[in-house]
């Protein structure tokens, strides 16, 4: 079979290959999803990195899985990495995580949203009332699910 298999890098190493590599031209954010990562932190930020997210200290794998999911549903769901960092933080503390996750940068990063998504620029509560009375009872009366994860995320704990 495969056998993953890792390099690791010092401090120097990673700001030596992150420069080489044109630096943060395409990346809005790092997320370090490791125990103590302080020193790569500061690699990142040698390197010109502006939102670095980073634990510093020991993490469990299952809390940084679960905190990660949380982080990156709140960013999926819109909200800018400040406060999805912030959601994320919250729901760790409430699991008992003890790991000290750190935001370094302003966090005004948001993803992209599809166009599909985005509401008309001109759109008011009159116009979209006005929308929804022009929809037919049987489309409004349909029910869509929201995906188990979703659905799992808001308030419980599995």
């Amino acid at each position: 079979g495969i056998r993953p298999s890792a390099t690791k890098f010092s401090a120097g190493e990673l700001q030596e290959l992150l420069l080489a590599n044109g630096g943060t031209a395409s990346v809005s954010f790092v997320f370090l999803a490791m125990c103590n990562s302080v020193v790569y932190r500061e690699a990142f930020k040698k390197a010109g990195f502006r939102n670095i997210l980073a634990c510093e200290s020991d993490v469990n794998d299952k809390r940084a899985a679960e905190f990660a999911r949380d982080l990156y549903a709140a960013l999926s769901d819109g909200q800018y990495l400040k406060s999805a960092f912030s959601m994320a933080c919250t729901c760790a503390k409430a699991r008992g995580d003890r790991a000290v996750y750190h935001l370094d940068g302003d966090g005004l990063v948001q993803l992209p949203r599809p166009a599909a998504w985005a509401p008309a620029p001109s759109m008011t509560c009159m116009t979209l009332e006005r929308e929804l009375s022009n929809v037919s009872t049987a489309a409004a009366q349909q029910v869509v699910p929201l995906p188990r994860g979703a659905e799992d995320f808001v308030g419980r704990v599995p």
